[in-house]
């Protein structure tokens, strides 16, 4: 999955879970998220995001360490395809309903003032 950011460089996701940062200058492998826990560091903000039950069948829920400032939430398929978006305010946790998406690994993205606080995966299973 390729995914361009709001400073224009390229998000890069395998199906392995691993999170490519490519800019025009740098390559800058980011972390293989290894489980729900992981912290991963993208540009300067760094904390941990609990994201459970997974896999998941109806609902997931992501609880920060940090509090999400003027956050907006991301679901995309593995061809980059957004299957939710919406708004999160400022808030340290909410949930997203999975409920009428299929079987398969799909990637989130969380924004704080546009620009990408955390990435990953999480994984559905009916």
């Amino acid at each position: 999955m390729l995914k361009l950011d709001s400073a224009c460089n390229i998000l890069a996701g395998s199906a392995d879970g691993n999170i490519s940062e490519i800019s025009a200058d740098t390559f800058k492998l980011i972390d293989t998220i290894k489980s729900t826990t992981d912290i991963i560091s993208i540009g300067n903000a760094s904390f941990s995001l609990k994201i459970y039950p997974q896999p998941s069948s109806n609902q997931i829920n992501f609880v920060s360490e940090k509090e999400i400032v003027n956050g907006k939430f991301l679901l995309t398929d593995i061809t980059g395809r957004t299957l939710q978006q919406f708004s999160l305010g400022t808030t340290d946790r909410f949930t997203a309903d999975i409920s009428s998406i299929t079987n398969g690994i799909y990637f989130y993205q969380i924004l704080s003032h546009d620009k990408l606080a955390k990435a990953g995966k999480v994984e559905v299973l009916k």
